[in-house]
């Protein structure tokens, strides 16, 4: 049994007044009496529990009622997973968030016993978060949208738009907010453009949380929005997509998960064909692009036309044929 086991069982026999003692924790829980005594210094030293020894009951009882233990009970490998969630929030959601996580941590650090102390530096020293770098989000930003969603409520932001380069003020009614690999990202009605749109938080200037409140459309399912997306992107109408990598490619593409929904089917030259059903087309043209000519669109046969139009627009900027980079997407 663990220390916080026998100090949750302490706890417990002074509420029901039974006055426990040295000796029954010794006996209850097969440990010395030393043991025992040290569970109750940590619980008056490290927990603040006012105990005090009753001569008349031969116990331990509590001077003041109203106390009640910290809800903090945390094994070690728990304390390691908070930990790697901080150097996790560090790396892509921002300084912001990991400092709230850190200032947590070291609150719970001082209700933890020593056997649950943990060699944190070694432990970061071990573990490395490589990759992209989410950008970093206002958390008053994050509270405030979350609160908005939680009670309906509608939203000004003033919103710049990479796909067009411009930053123009609208109204939204927000349905969920969700962060893809680092990036936070808002699903709402866009009242400028009546239509449902994904908003980057980091790309919001500025937001005014509105009196006023939205019904949420019915024949919207914002969770069958998320189930179609594919990386950060979503669209109304999924499409099924069947993609063929060759025997090269496809050592890489049996071990990994690209969507939820994906289905892969050996083939006989050792390529594999990998299907899915997503509504993210221009999401979808830029993963096939980035394995080169390993990859090909067998449907649908838009998604092959889009996807070999940017390889030739590609082709012509190493060509001395291009005039510059072009994008045929508009992205929020």
């Amino acid at each position: 049994m663990s220390q916080w086991e026998r100090i949750v069982w302490i706890d417990s026999q002074i509420r029901q007044g039974k006055y426990p003692n040295a000796d029954k924790v010794a006996e209850v829980f097969e440990v010395s009496r030393r043991q025992a005594f040290l569970d109750r210094a940590f619980m008056e030293e490290r927990l603040g529990a006012p105990i005090a020894y009753s001569r008349q009951h031969r116990g331990w009882y509590y001077t003041d009622d109203a106390y009640s233990l910290p809800a903090i009970l945390l094994r070690k490998n728990e304390l390691l997973s908070l930990f790697l969630v901080k150097e996790l929030a560090s790396k892509y959601l921002g300084s912001e968030f990991a400092e709230q996580i850190a200032s947590a941590l070291q609150r719970i650090g001082g209700y933890l016993p020593d056997s649950a102390s943990v060699d944190v530096d070694g432990l970061i020293n071990a573990v490395v978060f490589a990759g992209a770098q989410g950008g970093n989000v206002d958390l008053e930003l994050l509270t405030s949208l979350q609160r908005a969603v939680a009670r309906r409520r509608k939203v000004r932001i003033v919103y710049y738009t990479a796909g067009t380069g411009q930053t123009n003020e609208r109204v939204v009614d927000p349905y969920r907010i969700l962060n893809i690999r680092g990036e936070w990202y808002m699903i709402a009605y866009c009242h400028l453009r009546n239509d449902f749109r994904d908003f980057r938080l980091s790309r919001i200037k500025d937001w005014e949380l509105l009196r006023e409140t939205f019904t949420p459309d019915p024949n919207f399912d914002v969770n069958q929005y998320i189930d179609f997306g594919f990386q950060a992107e979503h669209g109304d109408e999924p499409m099924d997509v069947v993609v063929r990598f060759d025997a090269f490619r496809a050592r890489w593409v049996r071990d990994r998960v690209y969507h939820h929904t994906q289905q892969l089917e050996e083939l006989p030259d050792g390529g594999v064909l990998l299907r899915m059903r997503t509504a993210a087309f221009h999401s979808v043209v830029k993963w096939v692009l980035g394995f080169g000519p390993h990859a090909e669109v067998l449907e649908p046969k838009e998604l092959r036309e889009a996807v070999a139009q940017a390889a030739i627009q590609t082709a012509k900027l190493y060509t001395g044929s291009g005039s510059g980079c072009e994008s045929s997407s508009e992205s929020v």
